[in-house]
């Protein structure tokens, strides 16, 4: 491949939605002991902070673009983490990827760009896609349209790049997107939380410095070469990254109905015969952990062949199994997630049927015989009664 102005935009906006991926389970971990509000307001600091000092001082042209791209990339922000409160990472993740959807419209309108039918319809799709992820889990819904509205905001970032980004200078602009995020931060912010802050420097850091900085310098540069529409395309990637970063890298929980289960990783033990792999998770009903369930597969080298033992947690409402269906030499696996109802009821039904039958057949059969007077022939017949 050659590395053109064009390629070399296309490599600098993918590995910036790779560490926009990488945000999801961050944000998620601190989030639990630091506000939102907080969060993005130190993130903003740092990068400000970082691009005045490679950059410079910034004339009065680059205020308004800066502050543009600020509100909207505020309000992506602060939804996005609020949204991460309620909803799990991977939702957060391919919720926030509506942005695809949404970019190449706003561009049309704003920037009088044109957009072709098949992308409409794609846009359209998408909408409806998107939609149902994010309506899939009552207990998420709060989250997902949250992370709704930040989708828009990014779009909305993304086309600002667009039309302002060709002759000005990245890093001056990036200056004033992130300080007038702080700005809009400090009305919000929670003063005696922010002093926790300092246990938790290194998330920060991360995600001052690896995303804020590094990341948004890279799209700001792709974007030089590269249009909004198909800006936002690549950026799709960064919901798969987010993905696969929280199921395995982070043991990202996942939820089916009333249960939660993580998974921890796998153990190998080597026998004479075979070798067995075990995998550990943790179940969870609603809110309550349940027990440790541990599937397992065993390859016979001999005869080369593999025997799956799932685990499973039963009551009288519903059995819930996991079934290994391939483990991986790097500690990930693949399993099979079964819900099936009312199971117990039928174990329990089994004994029911044969005590009913049993019952049915000792119960007397004899018959009794009685006389009957029948009133023409005065004859006495016998008539056999169950």
């Amino acid at each position: 491949m050659i590395l053109n102005n064009k390629n070399i935009a296309i490599i600098a906006l993918v590995t910036s939605a790779l560490l926009f991926g990488s945000t999801f389970a961050v944000v998620k971990d601190l989030i639990t002991s630091i506000s939102p509000v907080n969060i993005v307001f130190l993130r903003y600091v740092i990068a400000a902070m970082l691009f005045l000092i490679i950059g410079g001082i910034p004339e009065k042209t680059y205020i308004f673009p800066g502050l543009l791209m600020g509100v909207f990339l505020w309000i992506g922000y602060i939804t996005q983490t609020i949204g991460l409160e309620t909803t799990s990472t991977i939702n957060s993740g391919v919720v926030t990827g509506f942005y695809i959807v949404l970019t190449p419209i706003f561009s049309k309108f704003i920037n009088s760009k044109t957009i072709q039918r098949k992308n409409l319809i794609g846009s359209v799709s998408g909408f409806f896609g998107i939609l149902l992820i994010a309506l899939n889990d009552l207990d998420q819904l709060f989250g997902n349209l949250f992370t709704l509205i930040c989708a828009t905001g990014y779009a909305l970032h993304i086309v600002m790049v667009e039309r302002y980004i060709k002759n000005m200078s990245i890093s001056k602009l990036m200056f004033i997107q992130s300080l007038s995020g702080a700005i809009f931060c400090l009305p919000f912010l929670n003063f005696t939380n922010l002093g926790i802050a300092r246990d938790f420097i290194f998330p920060i850091l991360f995600l001052g410095f690896v995303v804020n900085f590094c990341a948004f310098y890279l799209q700001l540069f792709g974007q030089k070469s590269i249009n909004a529409s198909t800006a936002s395309l690549l950026f799709g990637l960064e919901g798969v990254f987010a993905l696969l970063i929280g199921v395995f890298f982070v043991g990202e929980s996942q939820s089916i109905g009333d249960y939660t289960f993580k998974y921890l990783g796998v153990s190998q033990e080597v026998f004479p015969d075979r070798i067995e792999e075990t995998a550990k998770f943790e179940l969870w009903t609603n809110g309550k952990f349940v027990d440790y369930l541990y599937p397992y597969r065993a390859f016979y080298p001999e005869f080369r062949l593999s025997a799956t033992r799932g685990a499973i947690h039963s009551n009288l409402i519903r059995d819930f199994y996991l079934v290994p269906s391939d483990f991986k030499e790097d500690g990930q696996a693949l399993f099979r997630v079964l819900i099936n109802p009312m199971v117990s009821w039928m174990w329990i039904s089994g004994p029911i049927l044969i005590f009913g039958t049993i019952f049915s057949l000792t119960v007397s059969n004899s018959r009794r015989r009685k006389k009957i007077k029948l009133p023409i022939a005065n004859s006495i017949f016998e008539s056999r009664s169950l």
